[in-house]
């Protein structure tokens, strides 16, 4: 299982997420298997401040997602402000407590 880890700020996160919910097909058919989007408290100053992270089973999965050129095109049409913070890391272990 891999982890690819987004970071970046958004213009204005309501517009931002309607863009990201609206790409949602496109991540399932580059094998993302599940997501969670993390942002600073409403109300801080860097609340436009974006870590979405998206697993896939496998390697060719995340690196196939990053390389589609569709996606830079979803991202600044969804207002993302500046070059993303993007990582692919290999899940080692996950424990719900």
């Amino acid at each position: 299982m891999h982890i690819v880890t987004v970071q970046h700020t958004v213009a204005d996160f309501d517009t931002w997420k309607v863009g990201y919910d609206g790409d949602s097909e496109a991540r399932r058919a580059a094998g993302c298997t599940s997501a969670t989007v993390t942002r600073a408290p409403v109300g801080a100053d860097n609340s436009t401040d974006i870590i979405a992270f998206l697993q896939f089973g496998d390697l060719e999965a995340a690196q196939g997602f990053l390389g589609n050129p569709a996606l830079a095109a979803a991202m600044e049409a969804a207002g993302v402000v500046g070059i993303p913070h993007v990582q692919i890391t290999e899940l080692v272990e996950s424990v719900s407590y």
